[in-house]
């Protein structure tokens, strides 16, 4: 009986660790597929989704737009009347407020002069510009970094003079100044308060820093006039 009850116990071991290497062996098999489809094929998958999109070019006046188009989800989409949608329509991109006839303009787009000299820089998402956009004078030099939502500018903004100097810089609410808007011009700041576009509050730093200065040293001149008197008048005593 012994013997069979070792025979026994020894086939069931046998078996269970059989089982186990299968099972090890099919989980090494799944994590090396998963790992396969993960770094290989979702990046794949990943690019051809943001790159199917059809590259078009458009140039007039020497100034040439490239951008793309998306010709497999292209659908009527419900417009608003004060947002601006950029389009591709009869080899042209075209652009106009509250509408659109063509196909939207989707994805990265960039505007260049006849050497390759970037104008402009940006994405548009269903014809709507979004996220950041930047623009460059035509000698090379920055001229503004604006965010844009939806179609709107909202947030942060700059803009530079043609040598590359900051001379304006605040916050876009809605495509309105919101906030603190800092103008720079001959070395003075400006700040300026609005609040949905309104103008509230305005001051000159600089200006006010000066006359604070004068205001200290009108009085520390009367405060030395005040003691030469009073020594004058010790000394006549």
């Amino acid at each position: 009986m012994r013997h069979l009850n070792n025979s026994i116990v020894s086939t069931f071991w046998y078996k269970y660790c059989q089982c186990m290497y299968i099972v090890y062996n099919k989980i090494i098999m799944y994590k090396r597929i998963l790992t396969y489809i993960f770094f290989v094929i979702t990046p794949l998958f990943g690019f051809s989704q943001d790159e199917h999109n059809h590259a078009i070019q458009y140039t007039q006046h020497k100034i040439t737009t490239k951008s793309y188009i998306d010709l497999l989800e292209q659908k009527e989409i419900n417009t608003c009347r004060n947002k601006e949608y950029h389009y591709y329509n009869k080899g042209k991109i075209h652009s106009s407020t509250g509408g659109y006839t063509g196909y939207l303009l989707e994805g990265r787009t960039e505007t260049t002069l006849e050497n390759g000299q970037l104008l402009k820089s940006g994405r548009f998402k269903h014809g709507l510009k979004v996220g950041t956009w930047e623009e460059w004078n035509t000698n090379g030099s920055l001229s503004s970094i604006v965010r844009w939502k939806h179609g709107k500018k909202q947030g942060r903004f700059q803009q530079f003079d043609d040598s590359g100097k900051l001379i304006v810089s605040g916050k876009y609410k809605k495509n309105e100044y919101h906030g603190k808007i800092r103008q720079i011009q001959d070395g003075k700041i400006t700040v300026l308060k609005y609040r949905k576009g309104i103008l509230k509050e305005e001051k000159d730093r600089k200006e006010g820093k000066t006359k604070k200065k004068k205001d200290k040293k009108k009085s520390k001149d009367k405060s030395k006039k005040e003691q030469k008197k009073k020594k004058s008048k010790k000394k006549k005593n």
